[in-house]
């Protein structure tokens, strides 16, 4: 924690803002690395990296099942609202698991 607590620090006091898209902006310090021995991770951190891992796994397979009805919607020769509403439920249930 006290190297990530130094880099926070050192970013604060010598990075280099930088304005975004969203106006909120950055503070960035080029090529710093941090080195972590997977040995000292709490079981806290092990529990999250896991699920962030899990997270990763069922986005790109929801990813891949709305590319898969986009293709089939794709090849019925329906009209672009009856696409869309075959889609949403598809989009809704991807994002309420994403966001749970």
């Amino acid at each position: 924690m006290k190297q990530y607590m130094d880099r926070m620090r050192h970013v604060r006091e010598n990075g280099i803002y930088k304005d975004d898209r969203t106006g909120t902006g950055t503070l960035s310090v080029f090529g710093h690395q941090m080195r972590i021995d997977l040995n000292d991770l709490t079981e806290e951190h092990r529990d999250l990296f896991s699920e962030l891992v899990r997270t990763v796994k069922e986005l790109r397979q929801s990813l891949a099942n709305l590319e898969e009805e986009d293709r089939l919607l794709s090849e019925e020769n329906t009209d672009v609202g009856d696409r869309i509403d075959k889609a949403l439920p598809i989009w809704k249930q991807t994002w309420l698991t994403f966001v749970a």
